[in-house]
């Protein structure tokens, strides 16, 4: 009988006892996040000069012959991204003498010009110019142009 009550008390220790718990479940490889994509620095792509500009400050006709009482004006054309970056036009005269100098902030979201133009009030001296541009007071680049007296033949 002992021998019984031994085996009836393993069957009801393996009848009540929990079953195994199941394997852990495989984990799925997670995929890394894409890297951010990275906008593109400001940067100058073109200098045009002119005597009009459109409504987006690009130049209608790009020229660098200019006469006494032509406006001279500069579209500083750009691509990239910046909230607020300093752009700064310096105008020489034939002497290589600055005769004028200004500065614009803009924000930047990609492609767009921005126009500078030469204040002539009392007509410009026959001669070479030049207009150097900066971006935040770095060189950006440089443009030259002739002021004739009468205008060119062409």
């Amino acid at each position: 009988m002992s021998r019984l009550c031994g085996v009836l008390t393993v069957a009801l220790v393996a009848a009540c006892s929990k079953p195994p718990p199941p394997p852990a479940p495989v984990p799925v490889p997670v995929q890394p996040a894409p890297p951010p994509l990275l906008s593109p620095p400001f940067t100058v792509t073109t200098l045009n000069l002119g005597k009009t500009v459109y409504t987006d400050n690009n130049v209608t006709v790009p020229t660098d012959s200019f006469g006494r009482k032509d406006t001279v004006f500069l579209s500083v054309v750009s691509d990239g991204v910046d909230p607020a970056v300093v752009l700064r036009a310096r105008w020489y005269g034939p002497m290589g003498i600055l005769m004028q100098e200004s500065s614009q902030t803009v924000a930047s979201a990609g492609p767009k010009a921005t126009a500078f133009h030469l204040d002539n009030h009392s007509g410009l001296a026959a001669g070479k110019y030049s207009v150097e541009v900066f971006v935040n007071d770095r060189p950006a680049g440089t443009k030259q142009f002739e002021v004739f007296a009468k205008p060119p033949v062409k």
